[in-house]
């Protein structure tokens, strides 16, 4: 396994040292979506970075962009593309 996919699979899992919370807490244990959360697993890592560098920015509104604001406030644009790799290597 590369080494974006151990990262991401760690910040998918387990969150980052503070940094954010694992995506698992609200999206699912296989990411697939809760009633909370939309799914993720399996959707294409492009769409998966912009949506969290939106997020990020502030471009994005809604309840589920404000509960995404804090996740994704301080996650570097690595450990997006990381998150991102591993996520879309699942399947959906």
């Amino acid at each position: 396994m590369s080494a974006a996919l151990v990262i991401g699979r760690k910040l998918a899992n387990e969150g980052a040292d503070g940094r954010t919370v694992a995506c698992v807490t609200c999206h699912g244990p296989d990411l697939r979506g809760q009633p909370i959360a939309p799914p993720i697993a399996g959707r294409p890592a492009t769409y998966l970075v912009r949506q969290l560098f939106d997020l990020r920015a502030g471009v994005r509104n809604g309840e589920g962009a404000a509960m995404m604001q804090p996740v994704v406030d301080n996650m570097s644009v690595e450990d997006m593309i990381d998150l991102a790799a591993f996520i879309a290597s699942l399947p959906p």
